[in-house]
């Protein structure tokens, strides 16, 4: 082999090995951001078992069409088939465009209600009609929360800062994703609407 062959494959390898290099640091770097993002948080809205090891994360906002499509489609199958058998457990993380006040206090307030009420008849309204949150009924209706339970009224007047919603666009933003719905499953980052059978094959592969 004459010099400049060698010299060739010499930088060959010396350019394999660096990549190599970098591409075990960056897998590392988001090994370790997954996992950080993937530990159940106190503000978490979990439905299912805590317990129950395999779960869903999704990163949700009312007025994603796609998010709502999620809910209203795969979600119910999801609890039917995995969340009430307590092998799955689904995490709702809302996030939405911190411009958007009326949508990020309905989301506190969301968050809030969850913590200290009954987030069911709130969830299902706004699944119906994600818009509400923009009107004067929408107050209102926050409002008599606030007024009958001192819990939620201290828990939103005490975090307008809107905290829990910025620390999921924080984590969203920490897995190079910026749109809803995404998913992590297992610690595995899935972004964009999947089918209930496309779900079914990812959690039977985990």
């Amino acid at each position: 082999m004459s010099k400049k062959n060698k010299l060739v494959s010499l930088l060959v390898i010396c350019f394999c090995l660096i990549g190599g290099t970098i591409y075990l640091y960056e897998y590392r770097i988001n090994s370790n951001i997954i996992e950080e993002v993937a530990q159940i948080k106190e503000h978490d809205i979990v439905f299912g078992d805590i317990e129950v090891q395999n779960s869903i994360i999704v990163y949700f906002n009312y007025n994603c069409s796609f998010c709502q499509k999620f809910a209203k489609e795969v979600y119910p199958k999801l609890d039917s088939a995995y969340i009430a058998s307590k092998r799955v457990k689904v995490i709702l993380r809302l996030v939405c465009s911190i411009f958007d006040k009326k949508a990020m206090e309905a989301y506190q307030t969301v968050y809030c209600i969850s913590e200290f009420g009954n987030l069911q008849p709130l969830h299902k309204l706004l699944l119906h009609n994600n818009k509400i949150i923009y009107s004067e009924h929408f107050q209102t209706l926050i409002d008599g929360y606030i007024n009958t339970n001192s819990n939620v009224a201290e828990c939103v007047i005490m975090h307008e800062d809107y905290k829990k919603i910025k620390i999921n666009i924080e984590d969203l933003n920490e897995l190079n994703s910026q749109g809803t719905p995404t998913f992590l499953i297992n610690k595995e980052v899935i972004k964009g609407y999947k089918t209930f059978d496309e779900f079914e094959s990812l959690l039977k592969n985990k």
